[in-house]
């Protein structure tokens, strides 16, 4: 009778605890999962708001390779590319330094906040029917080897990317008519953030990739991603995918197709969607929580904070 009482009280133990530690197995992936959520949230809302921080005027349409944002419409798996720069680093070639024909020092009036070991992008303004164009190059050293010559960024040669073009420093422009000059090149701080859905290991996961470097897993659990576009002009069925309604009636693009649509992009939404990297009981039918949430950001240093419809 004592070993039946004794069997029947570790059984009833060894029950609880495994029921125990299932419902604290299914809490930790809920708890994650809402994690992983707030956390994919914060950081593409933090990224957007950033965008465009320091580079070229709202009024000026950049390059394409230059643009604050940039992406890839893919249904629930789009491809957000946000450039910005934070370090507000910005500097202008002059006249003594000249013109930078795929040069490997650049001579700048000033070089505040640029850094060795940074991206940087040189910008040409358009000029005589010559559109505007740049590059990025890595700075591997701020005022030369040895702190001389004074204002200017020694280019990185060893990697891919570098000054392969003629940037212009000032100067008559031959032949003009009427009379015009070279405009003046700059050099932009810059960084670049894609983000992309990937997987790591048997999970989702939310990509990052960096200029010059392969994507790699930024958080695990991101399954999808969705982003439109609200643009500050009025909506037209021919142009746009959606509209917000409401005075005025704006349009909403899956991707702006045009760099002069993508200055008027005024509100950014977004959609994502997580998923809980282990079972969790009670959950859908493939065995895994899933959360989403809509939300919408407003880029701070877009055309739209100075000029509405």
């Amino acid at each position: 009778m004592a070993l039946l009482l004794t069997s029947i009280v570790l059984l009833s133990v060894g029950t609880g605890f495994v029921f125990v530690t299932r419902g604290w197995s299914d809490q930790q992936g809920r708890l994650a999962a809402q994690q992983n959520l707030r956390s994919a949230v914060q950081t593409l809302s933090r990224e957007v708001r950033l965008a465009e921080a320091c580079m070229l005027p709202s009024a000026v349409t950049p390059p394409s390779n230059f643009q604050a944002l940039d992406g890839v419409h893919s249904g629930s798996t789009d491809t957000l590319i946000v450039r910005s720069n934070t370090n507000c680093a910005i500097g202008t070639l002059t006249s003594a330094g000249g013109v930078c024909n795929g040069c490997t020092t650049v001579y700048l009036d000033n070089v505040t906040n640029f850094a060795a070991g940074t991206w940087a992008y040189v910008y040409q303004p358009p000029y005589s029917g010559q559109t505007a164009f740049g590059e990025y190059f890595l700075v591997k050293q701020v005022n030369g080897p040895t702190g001389s010559p004074a204002n200017t960024l020694v280019v990185d040669t060893t990697v891919p990317l570098k000054i392969t073009l003629n940037y212009t420093a000032g100067g008559t422009i031959t032949g003009s008519s009427p009379p015009a000059t070279y405009p003046f090149a700059s050099v932009y701080g810059i960084q670049q953030r894609t983000f992309t859905i990937g997987t790591s290991g048997a999970s989702p996961a939310l990509m990052l990739q960096t200029i010059n470097n392969s994507s790699s897993p930024f958080l695990k659990g991101v399954e999808s991603l969705s982003v439109t576009y609200t643009l500050n002009r009025a909506y037209n069925a021919a142009t746009c995918t959606g509209q917000t309604g409401g005075s005025p009636n704006l349009c909403i693009v899956n991707l702006p197709t045009t760099q002069a649509d993508w200055v008027l992009v005024r509100g950014v939404t977004m959609t994502v969607g997580v998923r809980s990297t282990r079972p969790v009981r009670g959950a859908s039918g493939d065995g895994y929580l899933h959360l989403t949430e809509v939300f919408e950001i407003a880029p701070r240093n877009f055309v739209f904070q100075t000029s509405r419809l």
